[in-house]
């Protein structure tokens, strides 16, 4: 009984209701898929001004340079990098601020674009492959806070690999999390566009 009365709270008027309503699309997702050099950047700079693009490449200037003078295009450049030495680290990005960049960024437009601040624009994310490979770096910090809590030093942390289910949660998730905020915005005209190139699967991934 006490179920019945709580679906008539909740149930809608009528089954119709369940359903969004048929409407022409304001906006669609790209995917843009090619070895470097191959003109993703450069298509993806065709689509509707204004342009925003987050670039982790450091080169999309340059085609709006030579190519896109006069549009409205602007570029976000994340990339940060490391301002401390360590001796057993030889990768100078900062991919976990990176990462934080990024994210901090998308939140700010999603929010621009729900108050109606940002309309009828396009949105490029040059490149996935990118993201998606500093993302599995940022999950590794990310691992830290279980590891260090078992007494394990946290210079070890720089050996760590994702290895099981759990470790692979946390990149994955991450990765929805921006991917899926962007990919919800078509609602209200914004189109995305992701470029990615071809990468080799890591062995510990297969």
């Amino acid at each position: 009984l006490d179920v019945i009365k709580m679906f008539e709270l909740i149930k809608p008027k009528n089954f119709e209701d369940y359903f969004i309503k048929e409407e022409k699309p304001k906006a669609f997702v790209t995917l843009l898929f090619g070895d470097t050099a191959s003109g993703k950047t450069f298509v993806s700079m065709s689509y509707p001004s204004p342009i925003f693009v987050i670039d982790t490449e450091n080169r999309a200037i340059s085609t709006k340079y030579y190519h896109y003078k006069n549009k409205d295009i602007k570029i976000f450049e994340p990339i940060k990098f490391k301002t401390t030495f360590n001796p057993n680290d030889e990768d100078p990005l900062d991919s976990y601020a990176t990462i934080n960049n990024i994210s901090a960024f998308i939140i700010e437009f999603a929010k621009m674009v729900e108050e109606g601040q940002i309309k009828e624009a396009t949105i490029i994310v040059d490149s996935v492959s990118d993201i998606w490979s500093m993302i599995q770096d940022w999950a590794i910090h990310e691992l830290a806070k279980y590891t260090t809590k078992t007494g394990e030093r946290k210079a070890d942390i720089l050996l760590m690999k994702i290895k099981d289910q759990f470790d692979w949660s946390i990149p994955t998730n991450k990765h929805k999390e921006l991917i899926g905020t962007l990919r919800g915005l078509i609602k209200k005209g914004i189109y995305i566009v992701f470029t990615a190139r071809e990468q080799v699967i890591p062995d510990y991934a297969a």
